[in-house]
């Protein structure tokens, strides 16, 4: 009884800390730290890490502007539409602003709709979305439509992946981004 006890015990320090995304061939990536240079009003610790579509950066591919990428935060962060709004109007319009190319007068003011996808249970909070924002590469207006999926770890830990694309929700590109989010796997650390 006193080994099982002593098994039990060591589990429970076992904790997921952080997690990472998969990168599939001909993807691009990047990993960012909070404070975002480009949004440091956004003021959680932790990382932002991007993958890239093959054709992110190629207005004609079907892929240009589809991306995903997760926010590895410290701490509980429940997140509900409007922060989501907040926080994406921030972080484009930071984005926008600090391209060189754009001119200012070029600069848009960012909007950006969330609701959730079902009722919250819990910690844990799906949504989807649309961000209207100024694609910098065109220099034009485009929308970003958008899934969000946030979780809170066991070890206080707030994981946020986005999953974003001018494509309509029924472009079979969407299952390319779901798939880095469950395919992200968790690098476990025992807590101390």
């Amino acid at each position: 009884m006193k080994h099982l006890l002593l098994i039990l015990s060591l589990s429970a320090l076992t904790v997921f800390s952080q997690q990472e995304l998969p990168t599939p061939p001909g993807w691009g990536t990047e990993k960012i730290p909070f404070p975002i240079s480009f949004a440091p009003s956004i003021e959680y610790k932790g990382i932002e890490e991007i993958r890239f579509m093959p054709g992110w950066a190629k207005k004609d591919s079907a892929d240009y502007w589809s991306y995903t990428f997760a926010w590895y935060l410290e701490g509980t962060i429940i997140f509900e539409p409007s922060v989501l709004e907040e926080k994406m109007k921030v972080y484009y319009e930071g984005l926008a602003s600090a391209t060189k190319s754009v001119p200012r007068e070029k600069l848009i003011p960012v909007t950006a709709k969330f609701k959730y996808v079902s009722t919250p249970k819990g910690q844990n909070r799906d949504f989807t979305g649309a961000i209207e924002m100024l694609d910098y590469m065109q220099q034009k207006k485009q929308v970003l439509n958008a899934k969000v999926h946030s979780m809170v770890s066991r070890d206080n830990k707030t994981f946020v992946y986005f999953e974003l694309s001018p494509q309509p929700f029924s472009h079979p590109l969407w299952k390319d981004l779901e798939k880095i989010r469950k395919e992200a796997k968790c690098i476990v650390k025992e807590k101390k």
